[in-house]
């Protein structure tokens, strides 16, 4: 039987889910809010929303990127702002990336948001990675997703002391800078497609 199945015990807070993981991952620190093999189609981006998803990082760890797989081929509108964001355990912005007005979003690639400036994790635990487009006219990108029950990915909907899974913010109307925290994500909207989004 390959190990990449094999059954093992949980991982720490922050480190790849399986040893099959890991080598999948080029044995690189590509910290992902779900595993691949969960992907099951993609989603569009909401303009001005931010969405979010949770990611485990752990203490010793350098964040310098955040990435999200494209969904189908875009034509990008007028106006354009991208940018993607990290938030600490608490919620609050550690970092964003520049904002680009041409943001690559061809099918099925790699799409990378370099933050303004590296983050060292001091403290192992959930992290919130955000990415949010906006635009006038055209036609927003998509990204790859799980689908989840609405029901269970906030914080509202989990068990007591559960982590949201992930969320639209709260704010609309978002143009060039993160919103400084994520808000309370048990009561932000609660979304059933759930992000793969990377940070290394």
């Amino acid at each position: 039987m390959s190990d990449f199945f094999a059954v093992q015990p949980l991982p720490a807070p922050g480190s790849p889910r399986t040893a099959g993981e890991h080598y999948l991952n080029g044995s690189n620190n590509y910290y992902e809010s779900m595993t691949r093999y969960l992907i099951d189609g993609s989603t569009q981006f909401t303009s001005g929303v931010m969405r979010l998803a949770a990611v485990n990082l752990p203490a010793g760890f350098t964040a310098t990127t955040i990435s999200y797989i494209a969904g189908t081929g875009i034509t990008l509108g007028t106006g354009v702002n991208a940018w993607a964001a990290l938030y600490d355990t608490a919620g609050n912005l550690m970092a964003q990336s520049t904002t680009t007005a041409t943001p690559v979003a061809v099918s099925f690639s790699n799409v990378t948001f370099t933050l303004a400036s590296s983050q060292a994790v001091t403290t192992s635990g959930t992290y919130y990675v955000g990415v949010m487009y906006s635009q006038t006219g055209g036609a927003l990108p998509f990204f790859q997703k799980h689908t989840v029950v609405t029901g269970i990915v906030g914080g509202g909907g989990a068990l007591t002391g559960q982590k949201a899974l992930n969320a639209l913010h709260a704010t609309t109307g978002l143009t060039t800078t993160a919103p400084a925290t994520t808000g309370t994500l048990s009561t932000a909207t609660a979304d059933a497609s759930c992000p793969y989004f990377v940070v290394s």
